[in-house]
Formats: C-alpha cells, structure tokens, sequence
C-alpha cells in the first residue's frame, strides 16, 4: 500500500453478494507488522430475529449468479456442518 491509500477487507459473504465484484482475502492479524497501522473493524449481520432467507446475488443486467442466495448464519451453518459431518440442509437455510 501506499501512503494515503485505504484497503478495505471484505469477508466471504460479500464476495458471494456481489457476485464476485468484491474479493475477498485470507488475512491474518499478527503482532510482527514493519509498520504501525491504523484498523477499524466493522462487522456487519442480519442478526438472530431475522427472518430474512439471506441475500441473492447482486447481479448486472444478463448477468448470471455464480452464488447461492445466502445469510450471514446459513454461511457459517454450512461451515459448521461441514466440520461436523452433519450434512442435514436443514440448518443450513
């Protein structure tokens, strides 16, 4: 980076809500950086009451998804399925 430029990290859902517009990467916070840095976090969710399905794809017009509609739970869900052996579709809507 350089001086004045601001990197903005996104997380998987993002990625797959912008239908691959936004990337994201794999980052890792570390004590051993060259030099001081300024991090302002922000986590985004649809929360616990929701009962909003998740999000399709935002796509451009003629574009085709290349994600599943997803929710920020059903996407850790899978995860957590996928550790567990659990394979049950249920929870992970």
């Amino acid at each position: 980076m350089r001086k004045g430029e601001l990197h903005v990290s996104v997380g998987e859902v993002y990625t797959m809500w912008s239908n691959g517009l936004f990337k994201n990467n794999i980052h890792r916070v570390g004590k051993e950086a060259k030099k001081d840095r300024i991090s302002f976090p922000y986590f985004t969710s649809q929360g616990k009451r929701t009962s909003n399905p998740g999000i399709s794809p935002i796509c451009s017009d003629g574009e085709e998804p290349r994600f599943p509609r997803v929710s920020p739970k059903g996407h850790v869900m899978h995860y957590i399925s996928a550790l567990t052996g659990n394979d049950d579709d249920r929870i992970v809507n």
